[in-house]
């Protein structure tokens, strides 16, 4: 298992994303991604997102830009940027597949690039956030708050701030499992 909060927290100082909302596509670009969006149709159509190497070996990011909701389409930017920085070379995440190991790397690759723990212990202990504020906030879906939030009760690990948000949000946690 990855640990991603240390990976994440470098580029995201490279960067210069220091506050929520994170914008995945900056990040991309700060590393020399291309994100595009793209209408995705016919036998592509359950294309969620996909990270390709042009023939030049620059990597590009296309979502899928019919995709409902800006934070959705955030996510799979995100996603994809796990892909990538993980070293998974292409990928592609269809809308209604089963997520392969790979796919879940990504995924909370890409919940901790959207919600640093940094982050979201600040919110939740300093702003006095709720959960629902708090995914607003973050600029992400209620479920993808809850299952960070769960990577945050995993890997408390003596911080005072981790241990106060996760006691604070005990009920949550306790609602989602």
């Amino acid at each position: 298992m990855h640990d991603y909060v240390l990976q994440v927290s470098r580029i995201l100082a490279k960067s210069n994303e220091t506050y929520a909302p994170v914008c995945p596509v900056k990040v991309a670009r700060k590393h020399g991604i291309t994100v595009r969006g793209i209408e995705f149709s016919g036998s592509q159509s359950d294309i969620a997102g996909r990270l390709v190497m042009t023939d030049d070996g620059s990597p590009v990011i296309e979502f899928n830009s019919s995709v409902p909701g800006s934070s959705r389409q955030r996510m799979i930017v995100a996603e994809m940027l796990g892909h990538f920085f993980l070293g998974h070379g292409s990928s592609a995440s269809l809308l209604s597949q089963e997520r392969t190991r790979k796919d879940r790397e990504a995924y909370r690759f890409g919940l901790e690039l959207l919600m640093p723990q940094r982050f979201l212990a600040h919110a939740i202990m300093e702003k006095h956030l709720e959960p629902l504020a708090a995914s607003e906030h973050f600029a992400v879906e209620f479920k993808d708050f809850v299952a960070q939030m769960k990577e945050l009760k995993r890997s408390v690990d003596g911080h005072k701030h981790q241990e106060q948000a996760v006691e604070t949000y005990e009920p949550l946690f306790a609602a989602v499992r």
